[in-house]
């Protein structure tokens, strides 16, 4: 059987070795721990929308750094990419997201278009409201979602409807359908690129300690 890709590990290896970082080194400059830089690596460890955009601020590179190769760099300003959903290197599981990330071969973007499946169903299982710099809008692509926040009543939205907030303040997403819930979310950033407008709040990374493992603060 073929072994599953680890583009987030290949990549983050390739940078340590084409830089002579040592993990030590790498986790003064993004606060995440040694132990956890280590389990990502070797694919045993999955990150957060938030987590990888720390990584990529303290690292100096663009977040889709970690699910393609860059592309080859032409003489045309124009930039175009086209995503017919069949890659799985920019799939992301965490404790309360299914993450695809789109269209990961531009680089520098100003924006990050993903494909969410939300897994959580309680505010308890979700875990601490989750706030990061910029912007973000989720368009409900299946089922129904819950949308917490830490300075508005909680609001139900079906398919078809969709919310925008500003992404600093606490939030949190629940699946309160009776099956799969799915949204289309654009993460924005009011910086040249999204990884400098996103340094981490809590630089703590501690997975936790039950199979698999996770970042128990995870979005």
């Amino acid at each position: 059987m073929a072994t599953e890709r680890n583009p987030l590990g290949e990549a983050l290896r390739a940078l340590r070795s084409r830089n002579g970082w040592s993990l030590a080194d790498v986790a003064r400059m993004t606060g995440i721990s040694t132990s956890a830089l280590s389990k990502a690596e070797n694919g045993r460890l999955s990150l957060t929308y938030d987590k990888l955009a720390a990584l990529a601020t303290g690292l100096g590179v663009d977040i889709a750094t970690f699910f393609e190769k860059p592309p080859v760099e032409t003489r045309f300003s124009g930039r175009r990419s086209i995503d017919r959903g069949d890659a799985t290197a920019g799939t992301i599981e965490t404790s309360n997201y299914v993450y695809h990330y789109l269209n990961t071969e531009i680089l520098n973007k100003k924006m990050v278009p993903l494909v969410v499946e939300h897994t959580a169903r309680t505010r308890e299982e979700f875990g601490d409201f989750v706030r990061h710099e910029g912007e973000e809008f989720l368009y409900v692509l299946e089922g129904r979602l819950q949308v917490l926040t830490e300075l508005y009543e909680a609001a139900t939205l079906d398919a078809g409807q969709s919310v925008y907030l500003d992404s600093d303040m606490g939030h949190a997403y629940l699946n309160v359908g009776d099956g799969t819930c799915r949204t289309l979310a654009v993460v924005s950033a009011p910086a040249e690129t999204i990884n400098e407008a996103l340094e981490p709040r809590n630089p703590s990374f501690a997975p936790r300690s039950d199979a698999p493992e996770r970042d128990p603060s995870e979005k």
